[in-house]
């Protein structure tokens, strides 16, 4: 049986480290193009900064993609625990002077690989309750490389969560 293998929707959606990589990719581009409209004299020192950053994007999110892609079509399930639930709350202070919070989630992860214990922090890209992830020591499927263990990803975050659709 072969393994199931995230499309490039969930991978952009449950991915952070892919979805920023991707949005450094256009978002310069986006930039030279509005500067080129309303200063069009600047163009060619705006490009020289941001074509390199977009080409840095773009490299980073292929390899980020193929790393996923990889590890879920030739890895292996383990199971693992969820040893630790941690919540960041950052505040700052915009130029309207109004708060806004931003908040990360990551989970510390405890899994056994060829009879070797590992943990590794794994950032989540919405609240862990959304995933089904709700307490500490409760166990679900990780995707790992044996030869890589300790990149390690939520096999349902990937295959099963879906941001735009409503929980059942």
């Amino acid at each position: 049986m072969q393994n199931q293998v995230p499309t490039f929707k969930q991978i952009y959606w449950n991915d952070l480290a892919f979805k920023s990589w991707l949005q450094l990719t256009y978002g310069p581009i986006l930039f030279l193009i509005a500067i080129g409209i309303v200063e069009p004299m600047f163009r060619l020192v705006i490009a020289s900064f941001t074509i390199p950053l977009s080409i840095i994007g773009a490299l980073c999110a292929i390899y980020r993609y193929r790393l996923i892609q990889s590890t879920f079509r030739d890895g292996v399930t383990v199971k693992g625990k969820m040893l630790f639930r941690e919540d960041i709350v950052t505040n700052s202070k915009n130029s309207s002077g109004s708060y806004s919070k931003k908040r990360s989630y990551y989970i510390t992860v405890g899994y056994h690989v060829n009879s070797v214990e590992y943990k590794e922090r794994v950032r989540l890209p919405d609240a862990p309750f959304l995933y089904g992830i709700n307490k500490e020591g409760q166990e679900f499927d990780l995707v790992l490389k044996e030869t890589s263990p300790k990149k390690v990803f939520i096999k349902h975050v990937y295959l099963e969560y879906a941001p735009n659709t409503p929980n059942k």
